[in-house]
């Protein structure tokens, strides 16, 4: 990819985009900051609302759903890559599940690293999980279905 159209695509895809989930009480916020020639990073960031948490990525089988967050190119196709969580989880045992689990209350900041497909004009961001209440247990699904034009 020529420094040109690595300079285009982070000049576009600078401004932030910001999906609101109401009924799941999380706001995502989307960027990106370019990183290497090849290589670029995807920042998502979760604002919870009070009460509420979401699960980690890391859940063992058999316990709540995790977070899962992927990258779609325009043929549906899963880009390749690699989602780092930047905040700390809190990791408390799960009455229900029988279980430790990793949670995120406030706040939950994730990147992901991928090397951007040439000639892509655009790609799909998925977000699946779930958020709990803390005040009644009430947990809702997480699905962001957030579309990134190039």
């Amino acid at each position: 990819m020529t420094k040109k159209k690595i300079l285009i695509f982070t000049i576009f895809f600078s401004v932030n985009v910001i999906v609101s989930a109401q009924e799941n009480h999380v706001k995502w916020i989307v960027s990106e900051i370019q990183t290497e020639q090849d290589s670029n990073v995807i920042i998502i960031n979760a604002k919870i609302a009070e009460n509420w948490y979401i699960y980690g990525m890391n859940i063992e089988e058999g316990g709540p759903l995790p977070l899962i967050i992927e990258l779609f190119d325009e043929k549906d196709e899963i880009i390749s890559g690699k989602v780092y969580e930047i905040s700390k989880s809190h990791v408390k045992y799960d009455e229900v599940f029988k279980m430790k689990v990793e949670t995120f209350d406030t706040e939950a900041m994730f990147k992901y690293v991928f090397r951007l497909p040439e000639g892509m004009k655009k790609m799909k961001l998925v977000i699946d999980g779930q958020a709990c209440n803390t005040k009644d247990g009430a947990c809702l699904p997480i699905y962001e279905n957030i579309e990134i034009i190039l």
